[in-house]
């Protein structure tokens, strides 16, 4: 039978390894402190030490916490964890992109009360494949686009700020001033618009107005504040206003408005007989202040109706000249003829009915009646070839029952209220020659 030895027993303590996580904000920005944490645990024992390593560098720090400060770019950090019972932790690894600061900047026009501003962001965000995040803030508005629309109810010096944030968070701001103006006011009057003369505007626009362009429909411009224009044909216009401040905050406002000719009526329209001493009633509408000349024998000249008396006779011209309540003006023209104060009505002692547009007809004047009641005009057979009972008619054209008359001498009778309201008559002869 054999011999068998003793059993021998070895007692092995198997000792936890720890366990180890590596904690990162991902908020690395250039040259600005930034903090990796060590999460390490081990089963009873504890973490005596720590090794940590960048880019393959050892780091002189044991502890669970490494704050580093570094320039833009992509660094690798490692970390071994030791528990007091000599036992290492696998290797963590944290990736760590040190991002640069990015560029603020946009740039503005100043605005207009109630208006956008006009606004243009220029922000980099001086990384690659690295997208920004856009803060806004205009008084109480805010904004996250990347161009926002802004505008203030109010007018005076505003800011507007931006603050840009990498994915890391690295950030920068810039707050710039812009000066809102208030919109004007366009306003306009016209008080006088006349044919073929300035027409006066009276411009009451209001603001901090700096420019003023006008235009007409008829296609006349100007960038005056005070415009002329002159119409030279009736009709009726518009003229547009358009008034702009030094930030161009504009307005505008139109008015019609009519061209029209100042035209004078006058009673007589052209010409009138009298005898010396006779009173005529004259008589002009169309204005609101007249002016006749030459002012002898007149009245009063600057009256619609005044009263023309002569002393002698002869031809009288008149004018007269009407100014409208728009200041627009206008002139006619008349003539008195004026006879001796035995003329009552003056007949031609021969006339032409040849057709050649001179004394064709025998016309007849009331130099001094008022009214003529009767003229009859008889041939050699005593025949009326020509009856007249007012002093208006286009006169006798030398034919009698559609036949033209021969050369001859015809007699005539006449009766008429002279403007003294006395009965006047008389007879003569007139000669028909061609």
């Amino acid at each position: 039978m054999g011999c068998a030895s003793d059993t021998a027993f070895f007692t092995i303590l198997v000792k936890d390894k720890p366990t180890l996580t590596i904690a990162y904000n991902h908020n690395a920005c250039d040259t600005t402190n930034f903090t990796l944490t060590a999460n390490a645990a081990v089963n009873a024992s504890t973490i005596s030490n720590y090794t940590w390593l960048r880019n393959g560098t050892i780091q002189p720090i044991t502890n669970n916490q490494l704050t580093d400060n570094l320039p833009a770019g992509t660094y690798t950090y490692k970390l071994v964890a030791t528990s007091a019972q000599n036992c290492k932790s696998d290797t963590a690894t944290q990736l760590v992109l040190v991002q640069k600061y990015p560029t603020a900047a946009f740039t503005l026009g100043n605005g207009c009360v109630n208006k956008n501003v006009l606004l243009t962001n220029t922000s980099t965000s001086n990384n690659t494949n690295s997208t920004l995040l856009y803060s806004w803030q205009a008084d109480t508005q805010s904004s996250t686009a990347l161009l926002p629309s802004f505008s203030f109810a109010t007018s005076g010096t505003k800011n507007i700020q931006l603050k840009t944030t990498t994915t890391n968070g690295c950030a920068d701001s810039l707050t710039q001033t812009i000066n809102i103006e208030d919109i004007p006011t366009a306003a306009f009057s016209i008080t006088e618009a006349c044919l073929g003369k300035p027409i006066a505007i009276t411009n009451t626009s209001t603001g901090a107005i700096n420019s003023w362009q006008w235009a007409t429909n008829s296609g006349q411009t100007s960038n005056l504040q005070m415009p002329n224009f002159i119409f030279n044909t009736v009709g009726n216009y518009s003229i547009n206003l358009q008034v702009a401040t030094p930030n161009n905050c504009t307005n505008n406002v139109s008015k019609s408005f009519a061209i029209q000719a100042v035209q004078l009526t006058t009673t007589p329209r052209v010409d009138t007989n009298a005898v010396v001493g006779q009173p005529i009633q004259l008589q002009v509408s169309g204005a609101a202040t007249y002016n006749w000349q030459p002012i002898t024998n007149l009245s009063n000249a600057t009256v619609s109706n005044p009263i023309f008396t002569a002393s002698s006779t002869g031809i009288y011209p008149l004018r007269v000249e009407g100014t409208t309540t728009q200041g627009c003006k206008g002139s006619a023209s008349l003539q008195v003829k004026v006879y001796s104060a035995n003329t009552y009505l003056w007949v031609p002692n021969a006339f032409s009915p040849n057709a050649d547009g001179l004394n064709d007809r025998l016309h007849l004047t009331c130099s001094g009646l008022q009214t003529l009641t009767n003229f009859s005009l008889y041939n050699r057979y005593g025949e009326v070839v020509y009856l007249q009972n007012n002093c208006n008619a286009t006169g006798w054209n030398g034919s009698y029952k559609g036949n033209p008359q021969p050369v001859s001498a015809f007699v005539y009778t006449w009766s008429g209220i002279a403007f003294n309201r006395k009965v006047v008559s008389g007879s003569g002869t007139v000669m028909l020659v061609r």
